[in-house]
């Protein structure tokens, strides 16, 4: 018994597991699946909340988390660390100002 437990655990140890997360507030049996994506968010209704952070607060993020992402108040803009993983503290930059929420046309 003890052999195939062991077994069983290799086995499922060596499998490529692939698994896609899909968000939704639809029916996500009639959602597509997309290949190129690990999560997939769509709604015809909601958009997705980023964290909001203050000045003090992306001031004190030591840690470097290549690829992380907020919204900044005192910015006013989306803002993602730059760094590199490598090294030791984040680098942050404005990648999409919103001076108005809703464009005037």
């Amino acid at each position: 018994m003890k052999k195939i437990l062991l077994l069983m655990i290799v086995f499922f140890a060596i499998q490529k597991i692939e698994a896609q997360v899909i968000i939704s507030d639809k029916d996500v049996s009639t959602s597509n699946l997309d290949a190129n994506a690990v999560l997939k968010v769509e709604s015809n209704k909601s958009g997705v909340l980023l964290p909001r952070l203050e000045k003090v607060r992306i001031e004190e993020k030591q840690i470097n988390h290549e690829g992380e992402l907020f919204f900044s108040k005192a910015h006013n803009c989306l803002m993602i660390n730059i760094a590199d993983k490598n090294e030791e503290n984040p680098k942050w930059k404005c990648i999409a100002v919103m001076p108005e929420a809703i464009p005037k046309s």
